[in-house]
């Protein structure tokens, strides 16, 4: 049986030991606030970010260079123990020390994040400082707060550079990473209805587009997520459907993994009441490529490619093009055919407003009446 005494004193104890970690949390926290409200030259940043070192027989540098080395040094360090350290947390609002992550996102927007700084800024030094924003952004408070600090704008301005580079020179050192951090904040930004505007001024959404042409699979994932989450609404699906992108989603559903060709069907799905694109997939020939996945059993990707046949069928032209395809009997056999229902719940999934027979034979009145508005409202019920 423990001792009395010992229980006694384990309570304190732990109260002394975790009130100490917290301060030490504290005290790294308004150091690491403390050297990022410093702004940093261009040309001084550059060159330590990427670790220069003095040249043989070059003059000593000055005390205050010194002090600068061992900031920018100390910066990193804090830098890298803030994305370990608060890797789960979810709400900082919140959260006992809420002003300094507050002060911390300002000036990271502020001071950290312009254009000139974070182009002429080693490629490890610019993921720092956006794998903290990502996580400061889960929580929709800072997400305003972002917005409202101009930061929005700036990530927009860094996913352009770094994508231009990536298409144009292919994949450089941190490249993928920041790639997938940035893509991964504006799928953030976009979840929220009200939000999706800030996203779209900034135009983003253009170089989104361009991303689809990617060849790794965690570019592109997070770049189908992001769109996806803009095309939720009618003007962001109007904005991308502008750029021409159905090639590239074409491509991907014939040419990547399950994932990416369900995701990249949503998004079709969601692209498709805009004229431009269903045009898109009229001259590049996409209907024999939208009637191939009919041959497969995943759920999600049936319903969506069935749900882009729908739409398509609203022009005369398309559903005399489906019916020579065979695609009418494809759908029709599809009504008796089993498939493979995600894990998780077909409710969890679609919202519980369809089952995959119900929208397939919805897709199967719409070949052969072409009455989309009946389609609709069936959808929306």
């Amino acid at each position: 049986m423990p001792s009395p005494g010992k229980n006694a004193t384990q309570g304190p104890a732990a109260s002394l030991k975790s009130k100490a970690t917290d301060n030490k949390s504290s005290n790294e926290l308004r150091r690491l606030l403390s050297l990022l409200e410093k702004p940093l030259p261009r040309q001084e940043g550059a060159a330590l970010s990427r670790g220069k070192t003095k040249p043989e027989g070059a003059r000593p540098a000055n005390d205050a260079v010194c002090r600068n080395m061992g900031n920018t040094s100390t910066e990193s360090a804090l830098l890298d123990k803030f994305s370990v350290t608060y890797s789960v947390q979810r709400c900082f609002r919140s959260h006992p020390q809420h002003k300094l992550f507050s002060g911390i996102l300002t000036c990271l927007v502020k001071n950290r994040l312009c254009r000139d700084l974070m182009d002429s800024a080693a490629p490890e030094s610019a993921l720092r400082v956006l794998v903290c924003l990502r996580l400061l952004i889960r929580d929709p408070h800072y997400q305003v707060l972002l917005h409202q600090l101009h930061g929005v704008g700036l990530l927009a301005q860094h996913l352009e550079s770094v994508t231009d580079q990536y298409l144009q020179q292919g994949e450089r050192p941190c490249s993928v990473q920041i790639l997938g951090t940035l893509t991964y904040m504006f799928q953030k930004l976009s979840a929220l209805e009200g939000q999706r505007d800030w996203v779209i001024r900034s135009g983003a959404h253009t170089t989104l587009v361009k991303l689809l042409s990617s060849r790794d699979s965690s570019v592109l994932l997070g770049t189908l997520l992001a769109l996806t989450s803009l095309a939720e609404s009618p003007e962001g699906r109007e904005k991308i459907g502008e750029w021409p992108l159905v090639e590239d989603l074409l491509v991907i559903l014939q040419e990547y993994d399950s994932l990416s060709k369900r995701m990249a069907a949503e998004l079709l799905r969601l692209l498709a009441p805009v004229p431009g694109v269903r045009q898109q997939l009229w001259d590049l020939e996409g209907l024999p490529v939208l009637l191939g996945l009919l041959h497969g059993r995943h759920l999600r990707l049936l319903w969506s490619s069935a749900w882009v046949l729908v739409q398509l069928c609203q022009d005369p032209d398309a559903r005399a093009e489906v019916r020579s395809w065979g695609g009418l009997q494809q759908l029709l056999r599809l009504l008796n055919r089993p498939v493979d229902r995600p894990r998780g719940g077909l409710d969890r999934l679609l919202g519980g407003r369809m089952d995959v027979g119900f929208g397939l034979t919805v897709a199967v009145a719409g070949c052969l009446s072409g009455a989309p508005v009946g389609c609709w409202v069936l959808l929306d019920s």
